[in-house]
């Protein structure tokens, strides 16, 4: 007969790997969330700035403006 307390140490270590092993997959996926994030943001700061210059350089809004 197995004991609870046996029991309990057999399976902390399994379920502490799989804990860990969910940190490990969530923070990879927060990092992957936060670099498509930056690249969002950086391709819409860039059409923002191709937007306020027509071809000849002349600024057709303010920067800051929405178009």
């Amino acid at each position: 007969m197995v004991t609870s307390s046996a029991y309990i140490e057999t399976l902390t270590p399994i379920l502490r790997g799989r804990i860990a092993d969910t940190s490990i997959a969530a923070a990879a996926f927060a990092a992957a969330a936060a670099a498509a994030a930056a690249t969002a943001a950086a391709a819409a700061a860039a059409a923002a700035a191709i937007q306020t210059q027509d071809r000849t350089g002349t600024t057709l809004a303010h920067p800051n403006s929405v178009l």
